[in-house]
């Protein structure tokens, strides 16, 4: 009787029935010699059937299912269906009887059934060799299998039947299918070993599959052969017209010494060679201080240079990779070397064209959305030694006007590596820079028969917000900080954890973008790096979907011989946790708000949308973020801020009513 009444009351809490409704217990006794893993509960009514949630089996022998009336009708039949797998996909032969249950609204009533082996009434498989009734006979002995297929003896027959207890009649199996085209359409099958034997096509057409024959045709044996190719060649004035076929192609003898053209402007007095090449004397050509010379040269008589080592000392700076002369910063930059450039354009770059957007993860031209026209752009693909691909992007100058904003988006974080000054009193967002997060990644939440919890937030620069319990789950650990404590590599936040029963990608984390001027950094407008806020959970019957976890703040690095934040904002926070959402005849909750980006405000956690969904917990900012709420189904973690990073070498300036979220670890120099 205590088990009775625990599966009423676990029926009754879960459901939040109204106070009139009815509800059923089905107890279902497994017979301890089944097959079935799992099982489910069939409950219909007036020709509709709706099965319930899967239920493991795990040894138990007798399993409790409670049943809410919902929108069932007073009067149903209920039966328990066995599974062969734990995902209840795959249908065992094993049920219960079809059992009638009312609903009562003054008492929960019990169902009594029995999930037991089902055998098949009649033979399934005439010719395994086995009793499949346990009638004690088999195959065609049993009369179940009267005018069924059945496999006979005689090798040459098909489509016999059982008659009168044994295998027969049928017909002659067709021979249509030769071994090769040199051989008849049709054949006759040998009633020893039942294969088809076929006559030879002889003169018909064929292919040896030796390139070095022609006209192939099928000989007495069932052989294909054909004739001998001729070899003649006139492209090549270095070989004899005429040679031999031999491993697949034409080989040719060599005119040794004679007159030829390699078609190459960087040589002369060309020669035929031994092994039938043309070449001759090659011209001379200089090279340049970041330059050597290859032995090679162009079709139009320009000479190949190889790039020295990037880093060699030229003119007045280093030597890079793709073989220029740059200028030295007055400073080592973080996370590049001025040797990983690629030549400034030689005017500096002005954006003030309004909203323009870089995708991080395209290649040429593609990357850019709205660039303002004339604008030069030069950009490579770096890899970090411990971290992801970036962008680096060359420089001379740099001006986002305060009419301007720019976004950046994509796989890889983007570095504006800049020779001289950079003025920006406009916008820059960044959603871009694959994480290679460790610790720092949301936990999922977990889901059960009757409840849901919320996935955790990311972590970066603290630990993420913890993810809030469902019915009959824990809370969520939340994402650790991630171990960086500088500003290499440059990477973007972690992702949030996804709640119990939620489907696709957890919120993303903040991009990553650093700024290094060789000049003066002057900023009065808004950089900042936010994560997304963590998707709602949404409305289900018996249990609501959790909450997501918040995405962490990114990264923020900024450099300059000369550094003046005199105005605006420079942010990394996180995103809010999703609001659990309801159950029975609740609602959908409320996503997480992202990240602020001017504003040192954490974000909201979703909440005030399903009265039995838990509220998400707050975003990260200058304080860390908060867990999701315990209910039915769990609100998402908070996620964590980022990072922000300063470097003045030469002078660094930060105006008292600057924001910054979180507070930035501030390099020598900056106050």
């Amino acid at each position: 009787m205590k088990s009775w009444i625990a599966a009423a009351l676990l029926v009754m809490t879960a459901c939040k029935p109204r106070e009139t409704e009815a509800g059923l217990v089905a107890k279902v006794k497994i017979d301890p010699n089944l097959v079935s893993k799992c099982m489910q509960l069939e409950i219909g009514a007036n020709g509709s059937r709706r099965n319930s949630n899967p239920v493991l089996l795990a040894g138990k022998s007798v399993v409790f299912v409670g049943i809410a009336q919902g929108t069932f009708p007073d009067q149903v039949e209920v039966r328990a269906l066995g599974y062969a797998d734990e995902g209840c996909q795959t249908r065992a032969r094993e049920e219960s009887l079809l059992v009638s249950a009312t609903f009562d609204k003054k008492a929960v009533r019990e169902v009594m059934l029995t999930l037991k082996k089902v055998l098949p009434k009649t033979e399934t498989e005439c010719s395994d060799g086995r009793d499949d009734d346990e009638d004690g006979t088999k195959d065609c002995e049993d009369s179940d299998c009267n005018d069924k297929p059945c496999t006979s003896s005689a090798l040459c027959l098909v489509s016999t039947r059982c008659s009168s207890g044994s295998c027969g009649g049928g017909e002659m199996k067709a021979c249509l299918t030769p071994p090769s085209t040199c051989f008849q359409p049709s054949g006759s099958c040998s009633p020893n070993d039942g294969t088809c034997r076929y006559s030879v096509a002889m003169a018909a057409q064929c292919d040896d599959n030796d390139v070095c024959t022609t006209q192939d045709k099928c000989e007495l044996d069932g052989g294909c052969r054909g004739a001998p190719v001729s070899c003649v060649q006139s492209g090549n004035v270095c070989l004899e017209g005429v040679g031999n076929c031999a491993d697949g192609g034409c080989t040719f003898a060599p005119k040794i010494d004679a007159g030829c053209d390699d078609s190459d402007s960087c040589t002369i007095t060309d020669r035929c060679s031994a092994q039938g090449t043309c070449s001759g004397s090659r011209v001379s050509c200089q090279p340049t201080s970041c330059r050597s010379f290859t032995n090679q040269c162009n079709a139009d008589g320009g000479c190949i240079f190889a790039m020295v080592d990037a880093g060699t000392s030229c003119d007045g700076g280093l030597c890079t990779l793709a073989g220029d002369c740059l200028p030295r910063f007055p400073y080592q930059p973080v996370n590049f070397d001025i040797t990983d450039l690629r030549a400034p354009p030689p005017m500096p770059t002005v954006l003030d064209c309004g909203e323009t957007t870089i995708d991080t993860s395209a290649t040429g031209n593609m990357r850019l959305d709205n660039w303002c026209r004339g604008q030069p752009f030069e950009a490579t693909v770096l890899r970090q030694a411990n971290g992801p691909e970036v962008l680096l992007v060359s420089m001379s100058g740099l001006t986002i006007s305060n009419d301007a904003g720019l976004t950046i988006v994509g796989s890889r974080p983007i570095i504006f590596a800049v020779f001289g000054d950079v003025d920006i009193t406009g916008q820059i967002v960044t959603r871009a820079g694959a994480p290679l997060c460790t610790a720092g990644n949301g936990n999922d939440g977990a889901s059960e028969a009757l409840g849901n919890s919320g996935g955790s937030g990311a972590g970066f620069s603290t630990a993420g917000g913890q993810g809030g319990a469902g019915s009959f789950t824990s809370t969520t650990s939340a994402g650790g900080a991630e171990p960086q404590v500088g500003p290499t590599p440059l990477r973007g936040g972690c992702r949030g954890g996804r709640g119990g029963d939620q489907s696709g990608a957890g919120a993303e984390g903040g991009g990553a973008v650093q700024i290094s001027a060789g000049g003066t950094m002057s900023i009065n407008g808004v950089i900042a790096a936010p994560g997304r806020g963590g998707a709602r959970g949404t409305y289900q019957l018996v249990k609501g979907k959790a909450g997501n976890g918040g995405g962490s703040g990114g990264m923020v690095v900024l450099e300059a011989t000369t550094l003046v934040i005199s105005g605006g904002a420079v942010t990394a926070n996180g995103g809010g946790g999703g609001e659990g959402g309801g159950i029975v005849i609740g609602a959908d909750g409320n996503a997480g708000a992202d990240g602020a980006l001017a504003s040192s405000t954490p974000a909201s956690g979703g909440s005030g949308g399903a009265t039995v969904g838990g509220e998400g917990g707050q975003g990260g900012a200058l304080g860390p973020p908060t867990a999701g709420t315990a209910s039915t189904s769990g609100g998402g973690g908070g996620g964590s801020s980022g990072r922000l990073f300063f470097r003045g070498p030469g002078s660094c300036s930060i105006g008292p009513q600057v924001i910054l979220s979180p507070a930035p670890a501030l390099d020598a120099g900056c106050p």
